[in-house]
């Protein structure tokens, strides 16, 4: 892998880590709370959901029947289903047939408690950013429940949220409507763990999507790692000692929120909001002496510190803009690795080097 198409791939990982995160794991401004939906429209029924520690804990219970007339011919489908959320996997089951899918997201338990740190305006820019990313559009604020909500049309719909709790919404897509509207929230309650546990009876099933093809979608198109004449070498230091090292890691106010293996190359996560971030990545270092390799670090500043050789300087993209990135490459010869420090916005010389020196390979 090219270094300038580590960066790249360091700063998507940093924003689509985050993205994935929020969208996946039902994250609220609210600690605890109960809500008690009703469908209407082509698809009746009730929703029920409840969630703690801020949706680190997630359940939601779907029961309904959709009916649908196309050239005169009706068509009806019952669902019976289950979300469960816990301890970092996905769980999502058919109670019809008693199947279901697990996805383990990666993200861990640590990444929550940042949002008991956030101020009111760090909240407001993650629903911003999402906003954005969804391409939505505010409408203002509405009087609901006896609640302020925002009022947002995404996605061909209209929703009331209130600290990221939809308490309504209103769809219409190709002449269906489907309407959902909050009979019972309450808020900052007292949940029983025996609440989260998944069914047992479940016949469990490989998911349709894993974590790396979501965080390609976020992105906006499949993430290409290689190109014609160049090939990925996997990074030969074992997972699992990695793992234990980024897990080490203490810097300002950031959690480790996720690792991953992709192909070959270890990549941690560290959030501190929805704009800080900062990630530790592991690359074989096979093309480190390769003229294109040379010529991509020759805008890196060269030194050496505590005994190794290193590399500075700004992410700078492939068409030459400057992404408000900062990069650390770092060689570990003796382990055929390379490790890149990559935090957006850019981190000080100083400040990356505090990460590296804690990193024990």
């Amino acid at each position: 892998m090219r270094k300038i198409q580590l960066i790249l791939f360091a700063v998507i990982i940093c924003i689509g880590n985050n993205a994935f995160a929020q969208y996946s794991s039902n994250k609220f401004m609210v600690r605890s709370g109960y809500v008690e939906m009703k469908l209407d429209g082509a698809t009746k029924g009730q929703r029920l959901i409840w969630f703690d520690d801020y949706g680190k804990l997630y359940k939601e219970e779907v029961k309904s029947e959709t009916k649908v007339k196309v050239f005169g011919i009706e068509s009806s489908e019952k669902k019976h289903t289950l979300k469960i959320v816990k301890d970092g996997v996905i769980y999502d089951v058919n109670q019809l047939n008693h199947t279901g899918t697990k996805l383990e997201t990666g993200i861990s338990p640590e990444y929550y408690s940042a949002l008991e740190n956030m101020s009111d305006a760090q909240k407001k820019e993650i629903a911003d950013e999402l906003l954005e990313a969804f391409g939505g559009q505010r409408l203002g604020t509405s009087e609901f429940f006896n609640r302020t909500c925002e009022k947002i049309k995404v996605l061909g719909a209209t929703v009331w949220i209130y600290k990221g709790v939809v308490l309504k919404s209103e769809a219409k897509m190709m002449g269906i409507e489907n309407h959902e509207i909050a009979l019972k929230f309450d808020e900052n309650i007292k949940i029983p763990s025996s609440t989260f546990e998944v069914p047992e009876d479940i016949s469990w099933n490989e998911p349709e999507m894993r974590l790396g093809q979501s965080l390609d979608m976020f992105a906006g198109e499949e993430m290409e790692y290689d190109s014609d004449d160049e090939e990925i070498f996997p990074v030969e230091y074992p997972y699992n000692e990695f793992q234990d090292a980024v897990g080490k890691v203490k810097y300002s106010n950031f959690k480790k929120s996720a690792v991953f293996n992709v192909d070959g190359q270890y990549i941690a996560s560290f959030t501190k909001t929805m704009t800080e971030c900062f990630t530790i990545v592991a690359s074989s270092d096979k093309d480190i002496d390769s003229d294109k390799a040379k010529e991509e670090l020759a805008t890196y500043s060269h030194f050496t510190h505590q005994g190794k050789k290193m590399y500075f300087g700004d992410a700078i993209d492939e068409d030459g803009s400057n992404m408000n990135a900062s990069a650390l490459i770092i060689e570990y010869p003796s382990e055929n690795m390379l490790i890149s420090i990559v935090s957006m916005p850019k981190m000080t010389k100083s400040q990356a080097l505090t990460i590296a020196d804690q990193l024990k390979f």
